[in-house]
């Protein structure tokens, strides 16, 4: 299932910033690439929208909603609290909140520190790079992953992925 999840993930990165590397690069009804962007997203967000409100059924019943004072209830982190106790989940829940933000700020940082280098990037360019990006992370996710898993084991495989990550962060460092 984390593996699916983060698949989508992939998915998103992949044709997200493609899109908007092409979108950023056109010239419609006098709009700029960057307005034409935003408003595509935010577009694209409304649909998501609706298609949630109107496509997905509520999964809890009128009670679960409810507070005492019969308010609606947004969040409950005492749930959050209670499935990070379940044995093994906090372990997956802080990996997975560690790479959303990391590739959160890797979409923030990544484009200044590219143009700060290298003047001539622009926003096709850098789009292209984070299609590539998240093509391989929805590969590596949804294709490598489970035959990965089934060698290795769970376990090993978290351990094999950290220290590639400290061999990597060491080889970038030099």
């Amino acid at each position: 299932a984390y593996g699916k999840i983060t698949a989508a993930f992939g998915l998103g990165f992949a044709l997200g910033p493609g899109v908007g590397g092409f979108l950023a690069d056109s010239n419609i009804l006098g709009l700029s690439g960057q307005e034409i962007t935003g408003l595509f997203s935010a577009g694209l967000a409304l649909v998501n929208l609706f298609g949630a409100l109107i496509l997905l059924p509520e999964s809890l019943s009128a009670v679960n909603i409810k507070t005492d004072k019969g308010k609606f209830k947004f969040m409950d982190f005492s749930e959050l609290k209670r499935v990070s106790q379940t044995k093994g989940i906090s372990l997956y829940l802080a990996i997975f909140s560690l790479i959303s933000l990391g590739f959160s700020l890797l979409i923030a940082v990544f484009p200044v520190y590219a143009q700060e280098i290298d003047n001539t990037v622009r926003e096709k360019e850098l789009g292209y790079y984070f299609t590539y990006a998240g093509v391989v992370l929805l590969v590596t996710q949804y294709i490598l992953i489970k035959p990965m898993i089934d060698r290795f084991g769970e376990q090993n495989l978290i351990k094999i992925g950290i220290r590639s990550e400290e061999h990597t962060s060491e080889l970038q460092s030099h």
